[in-house]
């Protein structure tokens, strides 16, 4: 024998597998593990008081995987009945309630006749005595006319508060101190303070002498004579 087969030692054949052939499909295949040729030993079971298990299912390359057994509905507990509500509680005793005592109804017209009178101010009516000239002179509440009038001089109650009123008489038949015109809850009356040529009211188409020392009623729009002047009577 050649001296450099002397140290070589031959494998029977069977030991070694043979390497599969590579495929060309550009993937690498890696080495399979060697599988025992005796049947596989039985592994104890992991849980304690387990029995054994059934028998090993080989599955070839390409088998399907077994489908799992369909797993039982669970099963739901019956519901707790419903306690049944008890009787409805008694409504609490209504409370004794004094009836409102209603207002007395008031009739429109009256509440506005009374509401006229009581809020409404009383309209006070302003008397103005206007002379030729275009002057015009208010009565409040007293005028004293004539040529020199004195309201001192009247010596009454009538003339107390009168102011004097001076008229410009060429024919002089106008008297010193010749009438008094006074408003009182207010109505103008005119009285003769014993003129020489007397007072003389015309309203309506009709002359109405003054009695001296009685007051006589003044309308509106009237127009007085004292002897041959004339005033008109204006109600504002």
């Amino acid at each position: 024998m050649p001296d450099d087969k002397r140290y070589l030692i031959s494998v029977p054949p069977g030991l070694i597998p043979q390497a599969e052939p590579d495929v060309n499909s550009g993937t690498r295949k890696l080495p399979q593990p060697q599988k025992p040729s005796g049947p596989p030993p039985e592994q104890a079971p992991s849980t304690p008081g387990a029995g054994p298990r059934g028998p090993v299912i080989s599955l070839g390359p390409g088998s399907p995987l077994p489908s799992a057994p369909p797993r039982s509905a669970p099963v739901s507990e019956p519901a707790a009945p419903i306690p049944a509500a008890g009787p409805a509680a008694e409504p609490a005793a209504e409370r004794a309630v004094t009836p409102a005592v209603e207002p007395t109804a008031v009739d429109e017209g009256e509440r506005s006749t009374l509401s006229a009178t009581e809020t409404a101010p009383v309209a006070v009516r302003r008397w103005v005595l206007a002379l030729g000239d275009g002057t015009r002179h208010p009565v409040d509440p007293a005028v004293v006319v004539g040529r020199n009038p004195d309201p001192q001089g009247l010596g009454s109650a009538a003339g107390a508060g009168a102011l004097p009123l001076a008229i410009v008489d060429p024919e002089r038949s106008v008297s010193k101190t010749h009438a008094l015109f006074q408003v009182r809850d207010g109505v103008l009356t005119v009285l003769d303070l014993d003129s020489t040529n007397g007072v003389v009211v015309s309203a309506d188409g009709r002359d109405q002498p003054v009695v001296p020392g009685q007051p006589e009623v003044v309308p509106d729009a009237a127009v007085v004579s004292l002897g041959r002047f004339e005033l008109r009577v204006v109600s504002a």
